[in-house]
């Protein structure tokens, strides 16, 4: 099977490329820097990219560079994302602009784009969510909203590719141990000064202990690679993978009502404030 991947510079996409080239998948792996590409040029069975999946003609030039490679496309991974936050009454219009452009629009970009080489093969598109696809988190916003679209877009496209026998799956993670918590980390500690006292101490407890929580008890970034894969091979693949680190914390995240999952935050956010006091 042929694959794009894009954002398998680290995290969750690299540890997918390797997961399914280890298994004899090819993979076309799509990076936004050119260092990046170094990194994977010598892989076997990798094809680096350099894709941002923010410009068109990096897009344009990856389908060319696709077709004139002779080789099919099989599969769609649109993996590549960003996590940026702040209180919504403080958060600056590029925080917004900037995680919906990479997170909504890049799948958007990518799949209209590559439709074309996927419709021969019935390929399949898998697109990377998150438990906050489903769940709303304070202080993310740009995340949480970006992730929600993104399951709203995949159930359109699978009705309207369901007829022509394609097939479109959404990988719904928990906290998975990337480098995103730590480049989280970073941002917060350069925010906080611009964050104001009507929301700093909360934001920054409450943000600070789940960013550690994830990083120290994710999931590892193989098992979800694993549920990419799955999505990309089986004959009937689910319409959602959705991975957590307990069964106990899947049920919560799913069966809570609204007005119990605000309560958990403020029992969270009670929480970090009176530890990090």
């Amino acid at each position: 099977m042929s694959i794009l991947i894009t954002g398998t510079g680290s995290g969750l996409g690299r540890s997918t490329l390797d997961y399914c080239t280890e298994r004899g998948d090819h993979v076309f792996a799509c990076v936004e820097k050119e260092n990046e590409l170094e990194k994977l040029k010598d892989l076997k069975n990798v094809t680096p990219i350099k894709l941002d999946v923010t410009v068109q003609g990096d897009i344009d030039a990856a389908v060319k560079f696709i077709k004139e490679s002779g080789k099919q496309l099989d599969g769609l991974v649109n993996n590549a994302g960003i996590a940026l936050g702040g209180p919504i009454a403080e958060l600056p219009d590029e925080f917004m602009e900037r995680t919906l452009n990479v997170n909504v629009m890049g799948p958007f970009r990518m799949t209209k784009a590559f439709f074309p080489l996927l419709l021969p093969t019935k390929g399949r598109i898998v697109n990377i969510s998150s438990v906050s696809g489903f769940r709303a988190f304070p202080y993310v916003s740009p995340y949480t909203m970006s992730k929600h679209a993104i399951e709203a877009f995949s159930d359109s496209l699978r009705r309207e590719l369901d007829p022509l026998g394609m097939k479109v799956v959404i990988i719904e993670p928990g906290d998975v141990k990337t480098p995103i918590w730590q480049k989280g980390l970073e941002m917060l500690d350069q925010r906080l000064s611009t964050i104001t006292p009507l929301f700093r101490d909360r934001a920054n407890a409450l943000l600070r202990a789940s960013f550690i929580d994830a990083a120290t008890n994710g999931l590892e970034p193989v098992t979800i690679a694993k549920a990419v894969y799955k999505a990309l091979h089986v004959a009937k693949p689910k319409i959602r993978y959705y991975i957590d680190r307990s069964i106990l914390r899947k049920f919560l995240f799913k069966r809570l009502t609204n007005g119990q999952w605000d309560a958990v935050i403020r029992m969270l956010a009670k929480g970090a404030m009176k530890k990090k006091n």
